[in-house]
């Protein structure tokens, strides 16, 4: 259940070049402060080490102004299937370090949906932005009053613009609608945007517990909240 490990992030250099450095090591400033001192002196200087640079993540290209508006919502489809899976299993697998177990589950999970969900009570959404899929966020029933939130999921590109609030309000107003009473997820420890989002929306921390999976160390966490 993974939003954004790394919000930290800028645009740098001259406008027209809009090259974008995710900070993925622990420090506030976009550059360590070594660099920051040596590079100070000119524009020039600055410019030169530009031209040499590579960008960490040319795929993650920020979402440009106003795209929130054009992002819309959809039904979960079979077709989805094969994007969903390989999302997850890449995603968690570069920031997490989870190995191939993990993939495999998320495609246990999907393809029992398929087959099996029951489309009164059970539902799946896709976020979308010009035919590019963008996010996922699923709701399953985990008893008669409580239901599950599962694969939720919003790709580099579109974090920090609020899609995993408008998802997960998509998927909580389906369940209430539905008459679930409760809803529950499971999640790790490591995902702080995540679950700031789940308590800033409501839900509670119910289990936490260390355990070994997916060839990592992690801290395993259940969160409930009353519809």
């Amino acid at each position: 259940m993974r939003l954004d490990k790394y919000p930290h992030h800028t645009m740098i250099g001259r406008p027209d070049l809009q090259i974008r450095f995710d900070v993925t090591f622990g420090i506030d400033a976009h550059f360590g402060a070594p660099f920051v001192a040596r590079a100070a002196g000119t524009f020039a200087q600055i410019h030169r080490w530009l031209a040499i640079a590579k960008p960490l993540d040319l795929q993650a290209k920020a979402l440009p102004d106003g795209a929130m508006v054009q992002i819309t919502t959809r039904r979960f489809t079979a077709q989805d299937a094969d994007w969903l899976i390989t999302m997850h299993g890449r995603l968690y697998g570069r920031d997490d370090g989870f190995d191939a177990s993990f993939q495999t589950l998320v495609g246990e999970i999907v393809h029992e949906f398929i087959a099996n969900h029951d489309p009164s009570c059970e539902q799946g959404w896709v976020a979308e932005r010009d035919g590019e899929r963008l996010g996922s966020i699923f709701c399953v029933r985990l008893s008669g009053t409580t239901a599950k939130l599962r694969l939720f999921l919003i790709t580099p590109q579109a974090r920090g613009a609020g899609l995993g609030k408008r998802l997960l309000a998509e998927c909580m107003g389906y369940a209430r609608a539905t008459g679930y009473k409760h809803m529950q997820l499971w999640t790790h420890e490591s995902h702080k945007t995540a679950c700031a989002l789940y308590a800033a929306t409501g839900w509670r921390l119910s289990s936490s517990k260390p355990v070994h999976n997916y060839g990592v160390d992690l801290v395993e966490q259940t969160w409930e909240i009353d519809l």
